[in-house]
């Protein structure tokens, strides 16, 4: 019964059990290239002194890319039947269950965005 709740939540976060698994982007792709780029783009403001040592964008985007898996390893899966395909339930499962919790300075950040967007 465990492992249908956890098929069904799967499911409904809307991970193929065919995906990759490690890097939840796909390698390569243009949202890991845009990532990247933004991370190096905060960085190198933080260094030129463009944005402060303090400032939270930088650690929210790292955050971001680890939370994401950028530069992870990743493996197609095989599944050739019913106990292989278990496994790979049990893999994304316990993925979702060890994520950490968000960052004060994505917080922080995502708070001020709502609060410019909502009191303009």
């Amino acid at each position: 019964m465990k492992i249908l709740i956890i098929a069904f939540a799967l499911m409904l976060s809307g991970c193929a059990i065919t995906d990759p698994i490690g890097a939840k982007l796909s390698p390569g792709s243009v949202i890991e290239s845009d990532l990247t780029a933004t991370a190096l783009n905060l960085d190198q403001a933080v260094a030129v002194g463009a944005l402060p040592a303090d400032d939270p964008a930088p650690a929210c985007l790292h955050d971001l890319l680890s939370r994401t898996g950028v530069g992870q390893e990743t493996f197609r899966p095989q599944i050739a039947g019913l106990i292989s395909a278990q496994s790979i339930l049990y893999i994304k499962a316990q993925q979702i269950k060890n994520r950490g919790e968000l960052s004060t300075a994505c917080k922080a950040i995502i708070g001020d965005i709502l609060v410019g967007r909502l009191m303009p």
